[in-house]
């Protein structure tokens, strides 16, 4: 499954490319590309991407960032920027579309990686926190609505003991309540009674139980009995509840008048609220809401047993509540009682209860029936654990994060408002913000470690000139956002660069709290940048001072002309930067200039130097040589090219050709076949011969010839071949690279060189062929022939040696019997080594198996050659030993054998002892050199000694070794015995070497094989 599906609006083919493939490896979907923003919102809106790479710069009406604007007011969809600038205006200009991030080209795979999952990590938390913090308001305004419905003054301290919020009861109390909020609860009540109600709300805060305190309370000059009841109502606030003792209703009507607004407001509340008699243990009543939730009416309530009313509550909270519960019962119900619980409703549904308990009691305090509401948080315990996920998330990726990342946070929060002069909120800001978390990467950046960094003053970041701090700062405040690059100094003095992107963090009313920093170190990308500048200018340096024409065009357009530009063409350079890079060259000429400058713009080849003309300002026809390389101009593709005046050379030239007809009418009339063969590129002849012959083959074609060479290869005329490679002609040499290296290792010469040509069909011709290769400055660069055809002339050869074939025929037929043979002697020798039980018995007749095989194999070689005197000795050791091995069952990963052997070829009274003899000595250290499993190496070598007309063999291995006092003259091995005989067959010379193994040096003279009559 993909990691996430994203979509590339990219105006370079070749960058959206290379970004699918290597987001593709990484597991990305890529479900579009599109080169223009108009054309990708439609595109984007129907295919739902999970995230969108946008270049900033596109062709079109929209640029990346109003594509990402419209994008934005369709759905929202995490935009990723990618840019090869990033200036202030830019930035300015992005930030109203809320961007993911910004990529700097050119990319790298671990940024473009990294960027993207924290888009995406980034954009689903968002979700996540904005669902939840709806749900989250949701839930404090039925929390408020509690609060208010409340039939006591109630108020909210928080953990100052500042009252931040009364309830609209508090209006009816009998002490004046309007200048409560935000004051002390100390100051509201002085005195013995304000520090009571402090403490008792600290042990509240700080222990989470239930206080009450009874006191009085003066208004005026009347004093009023009252109980106050303290419940913890969050992590860091308290709900004081303040109830009069002994209060009695002033008349009858107004009673009845509140009932019936509390049994309205009862019925249609949104929370479940019932009413549970005393005396009766039976629910009074139950409202419409509790019903819902619970699936049960009044009467079904009241009708569940005791049991089947405890199951009610889940299991895991149950012992928990019922315990509260019965505990504040017994304490004879003080106050309000807060439970959170799950219980089950008639559908078998969990549901999580915030539950709140208080009792009706009678003048004499006696119980009467308690109370209770019921507020439904599922949704607030469900986007509880989707917090409690994000930040586990969040805490991965700032530990796992390449960039160094890290959270400032101010002492207290601090209202900023950018219109006003606010240098004493900058101070503040400065003198009292930390780094209050930072990961691993952030204290490698600065080179020291993550509890150092902790607790560090941006002043220490920028040294003593507050200025320019605060001029910063001030900025950096009133956008809300920063980005920089520049160098910072280590605590050990060295620097480092560092680009970063900071983010202002506020609290729930707007003020500022601190900052999130991301930064990374691109010391090594800033020094590469520095060196490249410091290249440009070396680069405008050398081109303004050359005696000819340099050029960079890019989309088409010149975007550098040199001084020297003004001389060839006549236009001022400002005239040359608003051409396309054709617009000066000739009618003639333009076709083909553009269309090669085009395919060198997109990678395709195009030669690299030739000659055009152009027209001057004046009127005039210049001829230039030109030369154009493809390079790298402000991070995209363009054109180098450099241009000379050739136009007196040109005149020289058209006076050459004058003789060149001369020649053509000599080439046309002669009565053999002419050629001329050049190179796509040049052939460097200090090259290795294999590396010139491939060069050579590949990039040879027909420059010219005459109809007579033409017509030798079956053509009409020379127009149908000239231009293409020597492979298109309908005759071929099937060995043509040995031509080509026999041409190469004689200097680039061949005279009278017979060589035969087949076509598709078999039909074969014969050529006797001269030819001549011109070099220029250490390079081939063409190459003259001339050849013959002798066709008929090897027509009558052949039949001479006819009657020679069939004598061939015959003898192979023999050979071929002889093979069969030895393959009958093998195979009786292998159905007669089944029947013997003795090992011994049997290790010899695989023995005798093995002799014979080898000498089947020279027979094989004999077969298959037509010169008998001459078996491919190279080929033949390395079939026999991958048979030994077989054989023994010795696999190569234990024992390797190693063979280095020339182009080496025997006569038959050579190949068939020297073949006995590796068969005997290789067998040899199969069985006996490495026992017990044990591993290692066999190496064979063979050549030949033109010069003094020797064979040599050496077979060695790396072994346990024989022993040291052997003397294979005289040796009890039936093996060795038939090694020393074979070697004095051959009249050799043998050498047992005992050293790190076992190693035997044979050398012979060649007896080249002879006709016996008789």
């Amino acid at each position: 499954m993909p990691v996430a599906k994203v979509y590339i609006v990219e105006d370079e083919a070749i960058t959206a490319l290379d970004i699918k493939r290597t987001l593709e490896k990484l597991n990305y979907e890529i479900v579009g590309i599109k080169d223009r923003g108009e054309d990708a919102i439609d595109d984007i809106a129907k295919l739902s991407p999970d995230a969108v790479l946008m270049d900033i710069t596109l062709k079109g009406e929209l640029d990346g960032i109003e594509t990402a604007r419209l994008l934005n007011i369709r759905k929202k969809i995490p935009v990723i920027y990618l840019t090869a600038h990033f200036d202030d205006e830019t930035i300015d200009r992005s930030k109203s579309t809320n961007p993911y991030g910004f990529l700097l080209k050119p990319l790298n795979d671990r940024d473009l990686n990294s960027c993207l999952r924290m888009a995406l990590y980034r954009f689903d938390t968002e979700n996540k926190l904005n669902e939840s913090e709806s749900r989250l308001n949701a839930a404090k305004k039925k929390n408020l609505l509690l609060f208010n419905s409340l039939n006591s003054t109630a108020l909210i301290l928080n953990a100052e003991g500042l009252i931040t919020s009364v309830n609209r009861y508090s209006e009816k109390e009998k002490f004046a309540t309007t200048h409560f909020l935000n004051s002390d609860i100390r100051k509201v009540f002085p005195g013995k009674t304000g520090n009571k109600l402090f403490q008792l709300s600290e042990d509240t805060l700080k222990k989470g139980k239930r206080n009450i305190f009874k006191h009085i309370i003066k208004s005026g000059e009347n004093s009023y009995n009252y109980e106050t009841e303290f419940l913890k109502y969050s992590e860091s606030e308290v709900l004081v509840i303040f109830s009069e003792l002994n209060k009695v209703p002033e008349n009858e009507f107004a009673v009845n008048k509140s009932e019936q607004k509390y049994r309205n407001l009862v019925k249609n509340s949104p929370f479940s609220i019932t009413r549970l008699l005393i005396k009766t243990n039976k629910y009074e009543y139950v409202n419409d809401e509790f019903i819902r939730q619970s699936g049960y009416t009044l009467e079904e309530f009241n009708s569940l047993s005791y049991d089947e009313y405890f199951k009610l509550i889940h299991n895991d909270d149950r012992e928990k509540v019922m315990n509260e519960y019965t505990g504040w019962i017994k304490e004879g119900c003080p106050g309000l009682k807060n439970l959170i619980y799950r219980i089950k409703n008639k559908n078998n549904e969990d549901i999580w209860l915030e539950s709140y308990h208080f009792a009706d009691k009678s003048i004499d305090g006696k119980i009467e029936a308690v109370n209770q509401v019921y507020i439904n948080i599922n949704k607030q315990k469900k986007y509880e654990e989707i917090l409690s996920e994000s930040k586990q998330y969040l805490d991965a990726f700032f530990q796992q994060s390449f960039d160094g990342i890290f959270i400032a946070k101010t002492e207290k929060p601090v209202k900023w408002n950018k219109s006003k002069n606010n240098e004493n909120d900058i101070e503040e800001i400065l003198n009292s913000i930390r780094i209050v978390r930072a990961n691993k990467p952030l204290a490698d950046q600065f080179g020291t470690t993550v509890s150092d960094v902790l607790n560090v003053s941006p002043l220490e970041y920028y040294g003593t000139d507050i200025r320019k701090v605060k001029t910063r700062w001030k900025k950096f405040l009133d956008n809300g956002y920063s980005h920089i690059s520049e160098y910072f100094s280590r605590a050990d003095g060295s620097k480092i660069f560092i680009e970063g992107d900071y983010y202002c963090l506020y609290d729930n009313s707007k003020n500022f709290t601190g900052y999130l920093g991301i930064q990374r170190d691109m010391t090594e990308r800033q020094i590469a940048d520095e060196k490249l500048k410091l290249s440009e200018e070396k680069f405008r340096a050398v081109a303004e001072s050359m005696p000819a024409q340099v050029v960079i065009y890019q989309d088409n357009r010149f975007v550098y002309a040199n001084q020297y530009s003004e001389v060839i063409t006549g236009y001022k350079i400002n005239e040359i930067l608003k051409k396309n890079f054709w617009d000066l060259v000739h009618d003639d000429y333009k076709d083909l200039v553009k269309e090669r400058g085009e395919k060198r713009l997109k990678g395709e080849y195009a030669p690299e130097n030739y000659e055009f003309s152009i027209v001057a300002k004046d009127k005039t026809e210049k001829w230039l040589n030109y030369s154009a390389r493809i390079i790298n101009y402000d991070g995209k593709k363009a054109v180098l090219g450099v241009a000379t005046d050739i136009t007196e050379s040109r005149k020289i030239r058209d006076k050459i050709k004058q003789s060149e007809e001369k020649y053509r009418n000599f080439v046309n009339h002669s009565s053999e076949g002419i050629y001329r063969l050049e190179f796509r590129k040049p052939v460097p002849v200090n090259l290795a011969v294999d590396e010139q012959a491939d060069l050579l083959k590949e990039n040879v074609f027909i420059a010219e010839c005459n109809r007579v060479f033409a017509q030798m290869y079956e053509y009409d005329s020379p127009d149908e071949i000239m231009g293409k490679n020597v492979n298109y002609l309908k005759y071929q040499n099937p060995d043509i690279l040995s031509r080509i290296m026999k041409f190469i290792m004689n200097d680039y010469i061949i005279i009278d060189d017979e060589v035969s040509e087949i076509d598709a069909a078999g039909k074969r011709k014969y050529f006797i062929v001269n030819i001549f290769g011109v070099i220029e400055n250490e390079l081939l660069t063409s190459i003259w022939g001339v050849q013959r055809e002798i066709t008929e002339k090897k027509k009558s050869e052949k039949e001479l040696q006819k009657s020679l074939e069939e004598k061939d025929i015959l003898l192979k037929e023999i050979h071929h019997r002889v093979k069969n043979n030895l393959q009958i002697v093998t195979s009786l020798l292998k159905l007669q080594a089944g029947y013997v039980k003795d090992e011994k018995v049997k290790q010899l007749f695989r023995e005798s198996q093995n002799r014979v095989q080898s000498m089947s194999l020279i027979h094989q070689k004999l077969y298959q050659t037509r010169d008998l005197a001459h078996i491919d000795f190279r080929e033949y050791i390395e079939t026999v030993t991958v048979h030994l091995q077989h054989s023994y069952g010795i696999l190569e990963d234990r024992v390797k054998i190693n063979t280095e052997v020339s182009n080496l070829v025997m006569s038959i009274d050579n190949a068939i002892p020297a073949g006995l003899i590796i068969n005997e000595l290789v067998s040899n250290s199969l069985k006996h050199a490495f026992p017990g499993g044990r591993k290692g190496n066999i190496y064979i070598n063979a050549a030949y000694d033109e010069y003094k007309g020797e064979y040599w063999l050496l077979i060695r291995d790396d072994g346990k070794g024989i022993d040291h006092g052997l003397d294979i003259n005289n040796s009890d091995s039936f093996g060795l015995k038939l090694v020393n005989t074979l070697v004095k067959q051959l009249a050799g010379i043998i050498e047992v070497v005992v050293k790190g193994g076992t190693e035997f040096r044979i050398h012979f003279k060649s007896a080249d094989y002879k006709d016996r009559n008789s």
